[in-house]
């Protein structure tokens, strides 16, 4: 199939957000251009979603990073990139940023009760079905490539193309930063996580997440047979990230049961932990979709 960009979207903004009565039956409009969907969730918060529809045979899954509280919300990082392209693409802004006024990052994961990962690839699955594409493609940045990872294990045959993320939110910045989001994390998502000495005394040689298994952690999760393909992208220069989240995921799924569905491509962007580049960004999603139109 092949489709033109649409040169007339510039903007989301003035596009009105539809409801959506019931967060599990998600039925988006088959029309070209742009809608915008909100529906509650439980904790009565917001799950909020764009869709620029051009009705190609790719769908591209935008998830955000960590985010300055003094960013407007919903955020749907990636547009004014993407827009320009050729492919629909289907954006979600986090919402246990709604949870507490001052959490930066929480990887889309819900809390206790609520696991947001499956219902994000269920949106996806949906707006793939309405608008006629055949293939699905997650992708973020740091930690929403980390949310990339976990969401797409829920929808078989999908992509993850994670840039430069986390593979476990245990293992994030752990050298030298205080472990601050994890701290934010547990108090605000997860507080059945806080340690019996409090939150002020967790240690970077403990992983305070062992209990919730691999929802927080790719890194475990692929190390069980899953029915998706990841291209995983690493910054070289982020060194960091390459230390304490590729090089550990690389090992523990080269020769696993993922083996065969698992690439790597190391990329030689500006130094320390950034977004890509708008031109690493396209050539890796471009060798995604390429990749992709492979498989079926």
């Amino acid at each position: 199939m092949t489709t033109t960009p649409l040169p007339d979207v510039t903007t989301h903004h003035d596009v009105p957000f539809t409801k959506v009565p019931e967060f599990t039956d998600f039925s988006p409009s088959p029309d070209e251009g742009v809608s915008k969907y909100t529906a509650q969730i439980p904790r009565d918060v917001a799950l909020e979603a764009l869709l620029l529809n051009k009705h190609s045979d790719v769908l591209l899954v935008a998830l955000h990073g960590a985010t300055m509280r003094h960013k407007e919300l919903p955020r749907f990082e990636f547009f004014r990139t993407l827009r320009a392209t050729p492919y629909s693409s289907l954006y979600f802004s986090d919402p246990a940023l709604y949870l507490d006024p001052e959490i930066q990052l929480a990887w889309y994961t819900g809390w206790p009760e609520f696991d947001l990962h499956p219902v994000i690839a269920d949106w996806a699955g949906r707006a793939a079905a309405a608008i006629g594409a055949s293939r699905v493609i997650f992708f973020g940045s740091s930690g929403g490539g980390l949310a990339a990872l976990q969401a797409s294990t829920f929808l078989p045959a999908s992509m993850a193309v994670p840039f430069s993320a986390q593979t476990s939110v245990a293992n994030y910045l752990v050298a030298g930063t205080g472990l601050g989001a994890q701290r934010s994390y547990i108090r605000a998502i997860m507080p059945h996580l806080t340690p019996a000495d409090g939150l002020g005394a967790l240690r970077p040689d403990v992983d305070y997440f062992t209990s919730v298994g691999d929802r927080l952690s790719p890194l475990l999760r692929y190390q069980q047979k899953q029915e998706n393909y990841v291209l995983f992208v690493q910054n070289a220069n982020d060194h960091a990230h390459f230390n304490q989240h590729y090089l550990p995921f690389r090992a523990a799924v080269e020769d696993g049961p993922n083996a065969d569905r698992i690439k790597f491509e190391i990329q030689e962007d500006r130094p320390g932990h950034n977004p890509p580049r708008q031109e690493f960004l396209k050539d890796a999603l471009g060798k995604a979709i390429a990749w992709s139109r492979t498989l079926t």
